[in-house]
C-alpha cells in the first residue's frame, strides 16, 4: 500500500469496507510488513467457495488461532507460502504474517493453506522448535545460514508430519504432499552423497540426513492412513544412499513410536534426543515454534 488512500476510499485490502473502517488504524503494522496486505475473506474466497475439504477444515480449525493473521502478497516468494511472526509497532504484540505468492489463493493450493494454518495452530498450542545459537562468534554467513536451515529442517521433521497427521481427517491428498516433499529433498541429499560417498562424518551432515529420514517415515505413515498402498521408494532410497545414518536414526523413530510426538512435551523430548544424538547441543536450543 504505497499510494495515499482517502479515509472514505475502499480499503486496498479488498475487504469491501471503507479505509477508515478497516486498515487505517493498522498503517504502522502494514508499513512494518512492507508488502501489500489483503483481507482474509478476499485471500481465501476461492477455497471457501469451491473446496469442500478446506471449508470443513476452516470451519473446525480456524477459531483455534487467536493471534491476528496478516495475509501479505509477495510474488518473489520461492515457495507457495510461508509464515513469520512480527511485532506490531503500536501494540507491541506479535502477529502472524502469512506471505503468499498468489491472491486470491487458488483451489489447487487448498492443502498448502490448510497446512500453513495448522502450523499456526501448533504455535498457539506451544509446540517447540529448534533455533540456532551462534555462541562461537562464527561470522561466516554461509555457516550461519546453513545452521539456521538445519534447525528448521530438524524442526520440520516432526512438526510437518504432525500437521499432516492432523489433516488426515479432512481427507486431503497426503500422498501428493509426500511425493512433493521427496522430490524437493532429493537434490540436497544427492549433493551430500556426491560430496561424501561414504556418508558424512560431520554431525551436521548426518543430522540433515536423519531429519529427512524421520520426516519421510512419519509422512509416509500419515499418507498410508488415506492411501494404504502408497509406495515408500523415497524411504528405500534414503536407506540405500545412507545406510549407516538411517540405521542409527532408528532409535529416534523407536522413541517416537513409544512416546509419540503429538504434544509439546513429547515433541520437546524428541528434539532433545535428536540434538544429543548428533552432538548439536552447543548449536541449537529449544524455543517456541519458529513459524
Amino acid at each position: 500500500m504505497t499510494t495515499a488512500v482517502g479515509r472514505n476510499d475502499l480499503c486496498p485490502c479488498m475487504s469491501g469496507k471503507k479505509y477508515k473502517h478497516c486498515c487505517s488504524s493498522r498503517e504502522n503494522m502494514i508499513k512494518e510488513i512492507g508488502l501489500p496486505v489483503f483481507s482474509e475473506d478476499y485471500v481465501l474466497q476461492m477455497l471457501l467457495q469451491d473446496s469442500d475439504k478446506f471449508i470443513n477444515f476452516y470451519k473446525n480449525e480456524r477459531h483455534k488461532i487467536s493471534t491476528k493473521i496478516n495475509w501479505a502478497f509477495d510474488e518473489r516468494l520461492n515457495s507457495r507460502m510461508k509464515s513469520i511472526g512480527l511485532e506490531n509497532p503500536d501494540t507491541k504484540e506479535i502477529e502472524y504474517v502469512v506471505i503468499i505468492k498468489q491472491v486470491p489463493i487458488q483451489f489447487a493450493h487448498a492443502f498448502d493453506t490448510a497446512h500453513e494454518l495448522q502450523h499456526l495452530i501448533l504455535n498457539q498450542e506451544g509446540f517447540p522448535s529448534l533455533s540456532y545459537i551462534n555462541n562461537t562468534n562464527n561470522t561466516n554467513i554461509n555457516w550461519i545460514s546453513g545452521m539456521k536451515d538445519l534447525a528448521c529442517r530438524i524442526s520440520n521433521s516432526i512438526t510437518d508430519p504432525l500437521v499432516n497427521a492432523r489433516l488426515v481427517k479432512y481427507d486431503f491428498d497426503l500422498w501428493d504432499n509426500y511425493d512433493r516433499v521427496a522430490k524437493a529433498q532429493m537434490p540436497y541429499l544427492q549433493s551430500i552423497k556426491n560430496i561424501f560417498p561414504n556418508e558424512p562424518s560431520q554431525m551436521e551432515g548426518r543430522a540433515f540426513i536423519a531429519s529427512a529420514f524421520i520426516q519421510a517415515v512419519l509422512d509416509w505413515e500419515a499418507a498410508c492412513r488415506i492411501s494404504p498402498n502408497a509406495n515408500n521408494n523415497y524411504i528405500k532410497n534414503l536407506r540405500s544412499m545412507f545406510p549407516v545414518t538411517t540405521k542409527e536414526t532408528e532409535d529416534i523413530l523407536a522413541l517416537i513410536k513409544t512416546h509419540g510426538y503429538a504434544s509439546p512435551d513429547q515433541a520437546s523430548i524428541i528434539f532433545y534426543n535428536i540434538i544429543q544424538k548428533f552432538g548439536l547441543g552447543r548449536l541449537f536450543r529449544l524455543s517456541n515454534l519458529n513459524i
